[in-house]
């Protein structure tokens, strides 16, 4: 067995991608998401605990420690350390998931992108389950671990702002992106930023760029959810009850990607 990494990494060229992250299938037969990192490669497996164990008889920590808050038992500092490992890796899959998803609806492979995006958000959900946790009960906090909530919620809003433009569903696509500049918003008072500098951040100016560039590009000058609401003004009564059966038309269509029963 040759344990050369070089050798494992051989043809894989990487550098197309800000996220170097590819599926590899196992001699098992079992497919796994591979990482490239600065020094190495992370393999991870595509559902459960990204390395694939089992702590105790739980699947993962997070839900051993989710039943030993429900019975008000004391967590300790063991928990807390093998809590942010979880997230940790957690973080990584989600990061590979996610470069996978964006590589995907780039190449308008929409079946594949939907089914990465499954995975993608179920892995930042809960990574945001973990961070409240240890927000909640952590006594060693750290508010700079909070840093990754934002994180998180600009990369769950780029993704379905991609995805509505990879199925040409461009107004909902400016939906998704000023959507995600309000929760972004939120997100970065929460954490404590001020206005100025929320009115300053890169990730909430990017989605402001993408949402003005569709409206130019397909000539929206108002979403669905927009006409409704400039009717409701209007007190336009019958057109607002036409719209708004088209709202919910297109919430029953919805391809919004669902989280997957692997976990």
């Amino acid at each position: 067995m040759n344990l050369d990494l070089d050798d494992i990494l051989d043809g894989w060229d990487a550098s197309r991608d800000e996220v170097a992250a590819r599926l590899v299938t196992g001699d098992d037969g079992c497919e796994f998401v591979q990482l490239r990192v600065d020094l190495g490669l992370l393999q991870m497996t595509l559902d459960g605990r990204p390395d694939g164990s089992r702590p105790g008889e739980s699947a993962t920590v997070y839900e051993r420690v989710r039943r030993k808050l429900a019975r008000d038992e004391e967590l300790r500092e063991e928990d807390f350390d093998a809590l942010h490992r979880e997230l940790q890796q957690y973080n990584y899959r989600r990061l590979a998931l996610s470069g996978l998803a964006e590589r995907a609806l780039r190449e308008e492979d929409l079946t594949r992108g939907q089914g990465l995006l499954h995975r993608t958000f179920r892995d930042l959900q809960r990574c945001l389950d973990i961070l409240a946790i240890l927000r909640a009960h952590d006594p060693q906090w750290d508010e700079a671990q909070a840093v990754l909530v934002p994180t998180l919620t600009f990369n769950r809003v780029r993704l379905m702002t991609n995805l509505r433009v990879a199925q040409h569903r461009y107004e909902e696509a400016i939906e998704e992106a000023e959507r995600g500049i309000y929760d972004l918003n939120q997100t970065l008072a929460d954490a404590g930023y001020d206005e100025a500098q929320r009115q300053d951040n890169a990730a909430i100016a990017y989605l402001r760029q993408v949402a003005q560039r569709l409206r130019e590009q397909y000539g929206i000058t108002q979403t669905l959810r927009e006409r409704l609401c400039s009717a409701i003004e209007r007190e336009d009564f019958e057109t607002a009850a036409r719209l708004r059966d088209e709202l919910r038309g297109r919430r029953l269509d919805d391809l919004q990607p669902r989280l997957p029963h692997a976990d």
